[in-house]
């Protein structure tokens, strides 16, 4: 799959997190500029993020656009899974790469408010740990 990027305006780099991080909104891929260069040039790590996305974005393919974004607002359990679904084949793109995953970062990032506090660190650590 190509992706469709749309590219984050720089006015939103003081907000943090909703800045460098990486959407699906079906179907585009919005992302800071930086990470489209590192994509287009191949490096592993970025090539593992969008890898992510594009779980999202068949997933939403799959189940329906209108039905995936309110499943993924309104319930956590379904946002649980679909987060692990696409990290799954992130750390596949890792691993493949023989690049290291730090699993508690990645951890503090699912039961962060950027995912809506969905779990637990130690339940997501745990999760994360079977991927």
């Amino acid at each position: 799959m190509n992706p469709k990027f749309i590219i984050k305006p720089k006015f939103l780099k003081p907000l943090g997190v909703i800045y460098h991080s990486c959407q699906a909104i079906y179907p585009y891929i919005f992302s800071p500029s930086y990470v489209i260069e590192e994509y287009n040039s191949n490096s592993p790590r970025f090539v593992a993020l969008i890898e992510h996305e594009f779980v999202h974005l068949n997933r939403i393919k799959e189940n329906g656009l209108l039905k995936w974004y309110l499943q993924y607002v309104i319930n956590p359990k379904f946002r649980l899974n679909e987060e692990l679904l696409a990290t799954k084949r992130q750390f596949q793109v890792l691993r493949e790469n023989n690049l290291p995953i730090d699993i508690d970062q990645f951890a503090r990032n699912l039961s962060s408010f950027t995912y809506l506090k969905m779990v637990s660190k130690d339940k997501a650590k745990s999760l994360l740990s079977e991927l």
